[in-house]
């Protein structure tokens, strides 16, 4: 097994972050043309909605139109 040697050095001392948390809340409007069973009411509905969100941000178009924090 051949090695190669490198000339000396030392390892820089990484930068120091300051960082902090920071809590963010994410608002997303995602249009859908579903169609629902009737009988559903407006909780039902948000409720089958939260319960599949991953499949409909997956499957649909988003499209960013402001970022504010």
């Amino acid at each position: 097994m051949e090695t190669i040697e490198l000339g000396a050095g030392h390892n820089p001392t990484p930068l120091e972050r300051h960082t902090q948390e920071t809590d963010i809340k994410i608002y997303i409007t995602i249009e859908t043309t579903d169609e629902f069973p009737k009988e559903w009411d407006r909780d039902d509905i948000k409720l089958y909605i939260k319960e599949n969100i991953n499949e409909y941000i997956n499957t649909s178009d988003i499209n960013v139109e402001e970022i504010e924090v």
